[in-house]
């Protein structure tokens, strides 16, 4: 069996005693929900698409398009929406249950921003928190997430709550100490540069390899 293999088999390391509750359903929200399966309240998809996959793995879980469809908030929200949406999200979390985030843990999972980014939540004693995955995740396989490490920042009385999700999955978290935008800057740029950057010099590569006439898959691999 190989390693990929294995980690797709790999089961929750852990029962968690409390409740999640996802707002997207994108790569990383939806390789969450699947690895978490067994602890989701509920899942918020805008898409129909993305819906309609998740209901694949997750037929017991509700699965619905906006948040107004949820009438009890969850003990912790994940919010896994692109950068641009995550404040409105937060906005919205406290336009729908106002008092009944006091004490709740919310997260959002962007690498390039702080937790201040949930202030509208938080206003209403929600414990806020970024926590993001240092890795690649190309499809919502929740073996993409396993072995990786997570950068985490925000308020102290949410880390345990994350610290657990984070091994269930298979993961490391790692708190980043006191955190500004300038830092959390560097701390994305790092991740950029071990992903992105990495893939594109890679595919660079073999494109020249090509164009030399040499095969790339018998060149590239021992460099």
């Amino acid at each position: 069996m190989s390693w990929f293999e294995f980690v797709q088999n790999v089961p929750c390391s852990a029962p968690l005693a409390f409740r999640i509750g996802i707002i997207g359903a994108g790569r990383v929200g939806g390789a969450l929900a699947r690895a978490l399966s067994s602890h989701l309240a509920w899942i918020v998809a805008r898409s129909p698409w993305r819906r309609a996959e998740l209901r694949q793995f997750l037929q017991q879980t509700p699965i619905v398009g906006s948040l107004d469809e949820i009438a009890v908030a969850a003990d912790v929200i994940i919010i896994s929406v692109p950068d641009r949406a995550i404040s409105a999200i937060a906005g919205e979390l406290a336009r729908c249950f106002s008092d009944q985030l006091e004490g709740k843990v919310l997260v959002h999972l962007s690498g390039a921003l702080t937790a201040t980014e949930l202030a509208a939540a938080a206003a209403f004693g929600a414990l806020a928190i970024s926590a993001h995955p240092f890795t690649m995740v190309p499809t919502s396989d929740p073996a993409w997430l396993y072995g990786a490490m997570w950068g985490i920042e925000g308020n102290p009385r949410a880390f345990p709550f994350i610290e657990a999700i984070v091994h269930a999955v298979g993961g490391t978290p790692y708190v980043l100490g006191p955190t500004d935008a300038k830092r959390k800057a560097l701390y994305h740029a790092a991740a950029v540069l071990a992903s992105n950057v990495t893939t594109e010099v890679v595919a660079l590569a073999q494109e020249v390899a090509r164009l030399a006439g040499i095969p790339p898959e018998r060149f590239l691999p021992p460099i």
